[in-house]
């Protein structure tokens, strides 16, 4: 088997395990109520659970650029599916809040992993149009974050338990572990491994900090929405169930035409324009959809289509910095990533404990106001580099 032909089955097995990964990250929102009613549990405590998820994400993505290097990405993805398999078994075959803790945490390692090895993939893939690559891998996640909560709501509204509409996953996952175990990884060119102390050392340059501040809160508003939008729209706004579950059917599915129309413009019209035309509209729409009347409240869903570039975006934005072995670095970026995964979500139920969660959704607004500021601000960095070198 020739290296192209390797590369092009890595590449379509990165795109379908992004797919699942996107499906079974967004399985939470629609069958939290369900939990909730079931274990009799409090918005706090389901926070805890999400944060517990987030806590095996960072963990998995700090360490897995030195493990790639030592090992390679085959067995990264290898030992993600793995996990994630084992996961989901626990879920469905001990549904008891103790053990949904852990089952989170083995998740989020999970997760962490695969995040950090199908960008590896591309990156190390792809010579050119970076920006477009990453935006159709998100793509895949969009379309599996789309298909989770029809999925989950046609399935409840037939009586099957969310225990084992968690179970159902375990097949597909079967199957893409098997297909990372039966084929070829090519050999990448990478450079000798970096130490642990010389990436530390150099991953903090204020362009670098900047990207990991902006993609932090972008991702604690991304997710607290996806966690919380069915909840939201069911108690607050008087949504039943099934209208709440196709809203998040909605946000994902915008996210995903977002993220196609965009692969085919952020590269020409710039990277840090896109993300701060989509950014501000974003405020709009959320600001809309939570103060607005019920008759508005479409417009938080809607915020998926001005959220759809963002992630890809400042990644490949990232991966333009003018350092070598620039991919090294991604452990950190999705770090910070995970860490507004972490922090979002979890916030929000905390705050929604205390001051109900009418008003803790006003949180996402700051979220994106941050986001704002740190794209303004690599703005000025970029005008600065431009005009030394000019």
């Amino acid at each position: 088997m020739n290296n192209k032909l390797q590369t092009t089955l890595i590449i379509i097995g990165s795109f379908f395990i992004f797919f699942m990964f996107g499906f079974l990250d967004n399985l939470r929102g629609p069958l939290i109520p369900e939990i909730i009613k079931d274990l009799n549990l409090r918005y706090s405590l389901i926070g805890n659970m999400l944060f517990m998820q987030y806590i095996g994400f960072l963990a998995a993505t700090i360490g897995t650029g030195f493990l790639s290097y030592k090992f390679g990405l085959k067995p990264i993805l290898t030992i993600a599916l793995a996990l994630l398999f084992a996961g989901i078994a626990l879920i469905a075959g001990i549904p008891q809040y103790f053990i949904l803790i852990i089952t989170f945490l083995i998740l989020g390692l999970g997760l962490g992993l695969l995040e950090i090895a199908c960008h590896n993939i591309i990156i190390l893939s792809i010579s050119q149009k970076i920006g477009m690559f990453l935006n159709l891998l998100g793509v895949c996640y969009g379309i599996g974050s789309m298909l989770a909560p029809l999925y989950a709501g046609s399935l409840l509204s037939n009586g099957i338990s969310w225990q084992n509409i968690y179970a159902i996953c375990l097949l597909p996952i079967g199957i893409l572990l098997l297909y990372h175990i039966l084929i070829r990884f090519p050999k990448f060119d990478q450079k000798q491994e970096p130490s642990i102390l010389s990436l530390i050392t150099t991953a903090f340059s204020s362009e670098m900090f900047w990207h990991y501040l902006g993609l932090c809160s972008y991702t604690a508003a991304e997710i607290g929405i996806a966690v919380w939008i069915v909840e939201y729209l069911n108690e607050i706004k008087g949504y039943n169930l099934f209208y709440s579950s196709l809203a998040l059917s909605v946000y994902f599915g915008l996210i995903t035409v977002g993220r196609l129309i965009g692969s085919f413009f952020v590269d020409r019209i710039g990277h840090l324009k896109m993300l701060l035309l989509v950014s501000v509209s974003a405020i709009f729409s959320i600001t809309i959809g939570i103060y607005g009347p019920t008759q508005l409240a479409f417009l938080l869903p809607f915020t998926g289509f001005f959220f759809a570039i963002i992630f890809p975006t400042i990644t490949a934005s990232f991966t333009n910095i003018k350092k070598p072995n620039i991919q090294n670095y991604l452990g950190f970026l999705f770090t910070f990533s995970g860490i507004g995964g972490m922090i979002g979500p979890w916030l929000i139920g905390v705050l929604g404990d205390r001051y109900q969660l009418a008003n803790s959704m006003a949180v996402l607004i700051l979220y994106l106001m941050i986001l704002v500021i740190t794209v303004g601000i690599l703005f000025f960095l970029e005008r600065k580099t431009n005009a030394k070198n000019n």
